[in-house]
C-alpha cells in the first residue's frame, strides 16, 4: 500500500495526525519478477528507496530502474530541501496517487507486484507573513490546485503568523471583522495588495500582506470668520498624525460645514485653507462621531524671495530671482534699485514668477539692489577701452599643398588690438590694427603634408582638405646610352600617359641631373648629355628603366698605352744588343748558317714590332 500523510504548517492548519491511504496495489498473476521505474523528479528535493528487510537504494542517475522479486516490500522517501522545497504529488503508472506533502516520517510503501513507473513531483516554498491589525480574524482555505476540486477548509487565522508556504498550494483567506469594526483592505507594506475581502491565490513568492480592520465614525467641520460667518468653499484637508499623508478631503458647503461620513478612528491633522484668510491647522482624536469649528482669520501676503541673484557687466546690471506668494492674500513686491522701485510684481496667494531685470547706469558708483528680504551691493565703472576686430569677405584658395587666405578685417573698438590667423589651433600669421583701421589681409600658407586643416581668423573658421600635387605616369622606351670617355649621351622616347603635364626626371646614381616637362598625351625624343667627374660605375634611372654603365677616361688610356709601348721597345732593344754581344765573342765558332739564321730573326721582330703585334 501507499502511505502518506500531511506536512505540518503550524497557524495555517495544523499537523495531519492520521496517515492518509492509497489502495492496495491490485494482486494479480505475476512473472518471477517485476521492474520498478522512477523518473527524474520535478522540481527540487530528496528521494530513497528501501527495500525492506535488506538494503537502502539512493538513486544517483534518472530515471532509475531496480529488479524486484514478486512481492518485495518497498519504501519510497520523498523529503524536500529544508526551507527550500518539499514533497507535492506522486504519479504511478500515469495516475495521480498521492497529493499531499510527503516526509521522511510518513513513506510511501509499496508492494511490487506488477511493474511500477513513479513520477515524484516536489514543489517550492516560500516565505508567508500575515498580520492582522484592527479587530478580526482570517479564514484559511486550500487545495493542491488543480488537482482537488474542492477547497479544504483548515484552522482560522487569529494573530500574526510567519510560515514556509508550498507555492503549488492554492490558498483561499477571508478577512472577517469583529464588533464594530469594519474590513478596510488587504495591505503590502502599506500599499494596498487587496480591496476584497476574500483572496485567492498561490503564494510563488515571498509575501507580507495585512488584513486591516478598521472602526469608522463621522466628523463634521463648520469653518466660520472674525466675524462669526460662515465660509463657504474653504479646503479641509485630514492627514494621519503620524505619517502625515493626507486621508481625507473635501471642502465646505454654503453652510461652511465640511462633512466626512466615515473616518476611520484614529488621531489627526487638519488643515483648512481659504483663499483671503490665513491658512489654520489643528490636531484631533476621533473616537466616535465628533463636530469641530475652526474659525479663520483675514489673511495677509507673504513672498518668499529664491534664487536672487545681480550680475554686473560695465555700466549695467541684471536681476534674477523666483517670487512665490506664501501668504493668504494678494499683494506685491517691489524690485528696488537705488532707493527707486523699478518693477512691482503683484501675485495671488499661492502664486509666483520669475524675475528677470536689467538696468542700465549713467554714471560709474556703488548701487544698492534690494527684492524682498533680498539686498545686494554692486559697484559699476565705465569699461575700459579694448580692440574689437571684425572679420569680413573670408576666401580661402586650396591647390594642392598651398592656400591662399584674403578677408577684410576692420578694428571696430576703442584700441590698439592684434588679430591672429591659425590653423589647427596654431598661430601663423597675425596683424596689429589701431582702433579705425581698416586692411585687407593675403596671406599664403604652404602645407607640409596632405590632410584636413582648420582655418581659424576672428570668430571666422574654415575646413579645408589639401592634396598632394599629382604626379603623371610615363613609359619609356628606346634607351640608348653612349658613352664617350667620361661623358654620357642619354637619349630615349619618353610618353606622358596622364593628362596633364608633368616633369620627366633623368636621374644618375639618385641625383636627379635633369627635368624635361612633357605635355598630357605627348611623346617626346630626349637627349641628355652628363659630364661625369671620374671614372666608376653608374646608375641611370629613366623612369621605372633602370642601365648601369662603367665610365673610363679616354686620354689617360692613350697614355697608358703609350708608356706600355715605350717599356717594350727599351726592352727589345736591350735584348737585341745582347744578342748581339754573344754573336761577336762566339764569331769564331760560328759557322755561316748559323749568322744566317740569326739576321733573319732579328728581321722578324722588327717587323713584328712596326706591325704592334705585342700585347700590353
Amino acid at each position: 500500500m501507499y502511505k502518506t500523510g500531511y506536512r505540518g504548517i503550524d497557524e495555517l492548519h495544523g499537523p495531519i495526525e492520521e496517515d492518509t491511504t492509497i489502495d492496495d496495489v491490485v494482486l494479480q498473476e505475476a512473472e518471477d519478477t517485476f521492474d520498478l521505474t522512477i523518473e527524474e523528479p520535478e522540481g527540487e528535493g530528496n528521494l530513497l528507496l528501501e527495500n525492506i528487510g535488506t538494503e537502502h537504494i539512493d538513486p544517483e542517475t534518472w530515471p532509475f530502474e531496480q529488479e524486484f522479486s514478486n512481492g518485495t516490500g518497498v519504501n519510497v522517501f520523498m523529503d524536500g530541501e529544508e526551507d527550500d522545497s518539499a514533497p507535492y504529488k506522486m504519479y504511478q503508472n500515469g495516475e495521480l496517487v498521492h497529493d499531499s506533502f510527503e516526509t521522511a516520517q510518513h513513506p510511501a510503501q509499496l508492494e511490487i507486484t506488477e511493474n511500477v513507473t513513479l513520477e515524484p513531483h516536489f514543489t517550492e516554498l516560500n516565505q508567508i507573513d500575515i498580520g492582522i491589525e484592527g479587530e478580526g480574524n482570517i479564514g484559511v482555505e486550500m487545495r493542491v490546485e488543480p488537482y482537488s476540486e474542492n477547497f479544504t477548509e483548515l484552522e482560522p487565522i487569529e494573530e500574526d503568523i510567519e510560515e514556509l508556504i508550498p507555492a503549488a498550494i492554492e490558498y483561499r483567506l477571508t478577512a472577517n471583522a469583529e464588533g464594530d469594526y469594519e474590513f478596510v483592505g488587504w495591505y503590502d507594506e502599506d500599499e494596498t495588495y487587496s480591496e476584497n475581502d476574500t483572496l485567492t491565490q498561490q503564494f510563488t513568492e515571498d509575501t507580507n500582506i495585512t488584513a486591516r480592520f478598521d472602526q469608522f465614525h463621522e466628523l463634521e467641520i463648520s469653518v466660520i470668520d472674525e466675524e462669526n460667518e460662515t465660509v463657504e468653499g474653504a479646503n479641509v484637508e485630514l492627514a494621519d498624525n503620524e505619517t502625515g499623508v493626507v486621508e481625507y478631503q473635501t471642502t465646505t458647503d454654503e453652510n461652511g460645514t465640511a462633512l466626512f461620513a466615515e473616518v476611520s478612528q484614529g488621531a489627526y491633522e487638519y488643515v483648512v485653507a481659504q483663499d483671503g484668510y490665513a491658512e489654520e491647522t489643528g490636531t484631533l482624536e476621533l473616537l466616535e462621531d465628533k463636530e469641530v469649528t475652526v474659525e479663520l482669520e483675514e489673511g495677509e501676503p507673504e513672498f518668499d524671495v529664491s534664487d536672487f541673484e545681480v550680475e554686473v557687466d560695465e555700466m549695467e546690471v541684471t536681476v534674477t530671482a523666483e517670487i512665490e506668494n506664501v501668504g493668504h492674500a494678494e499683494g506685491s513686491i517691489d524690485l528696488v534699485i537705488d532707493d527707486t522701485a523699478e518693477e512691482t510684481f503683484t501675485l495671488e496667494a499661492g502664486d509666483y514668477t520669475s524675475v528677470d531685470h536689467t538696468h542700465e547706469f549713467e554714471e560709474e558708483g556703488e548701487y544698492t539692489i534690494e527684492l524682498g528680504d533680498e539686498t545686494e551691493t554692486v559697484d559699476v565703472e565705465e569699461p575700459e577701452p579694448v580692440a574689437e576686430i571684425d572679420v569680413s569677405e573670408l576666401e580661402i584658395d586650396t591647390e594642392y599643398l598651398t592656400a591662399t587666405i584674403t578677408a577684410d578685417v576692420e578694428n571696430v573698438g576703442d584700441a590698439e588690438g592684434t588679430l591672429d590667423l591659425m590653423i589647427n589651433d596654431e598661430v601663423v600669421y597675425n596683424l596689429t590694427l589701431e582702433a579705425g583701421e581698416t586692411e585687407e589681409i593675403d596671406y599664403t600658407h604652404e602645407f607640409d603634408e596632405a590632410g584636413t586643416y582648420t582655418i581659424d581668423i576672428g570668430d571666422l573658421s574654415e575646413t579645408v582638405e589639401v592634396e598632394e600635387e599629382p604626379s603623371a605616369e610615363f613609359e619609356v622606351s628606346n634607351i640608348e646610352i653612349e658613352i664617350d670617355d667620361l661623358e654620357a649621351t642619354i637619349t630615349a622616347e619618353v610618353e606622358n600617359t596622364d593628362d596633364f603635364e608633368d616633369g620627366f626626371e633623368v636621374i644618375v646614381d639618385g641625383e636627379v641631373i635633369e627635368t624635361i616637362n612633357i605635355e598630357g598625351n605627348t611623346t617626346e625624343e630626349i637627349e641628355v648629355t652628363h659630364e661625369f667627374d671620374e671614372e666608376g660605375e653608374y646608375t641611370i634611372e629613366l623612369g621605372e628603366e633602370t642601365e648601369t654603365v662603367d665610365v673610363e677616361d679616354g686620354d689617360l688610356l692613350e697614355t697608358e698605352i703609350v708608356l706600355g709601348l715605350f717599356v717594350i721597345v727599351v726592352v727589345m732593344i736591350a735584348l737585341v744588343g745582347i744578342r748581339k754581344g754573344s754573336s761577336n765573342e762566339d764569331e769564331s765558332d760560328l759557322s755561316d748558317p748559323d749568322e744566317v739564321l740569326e739576321e733573319e730573326e732579328e728581321e722578324s721582330f722588327e717587323e713584328d714590332f712596326e706591325d704592334d703585334e705585342f700585347e700590353l
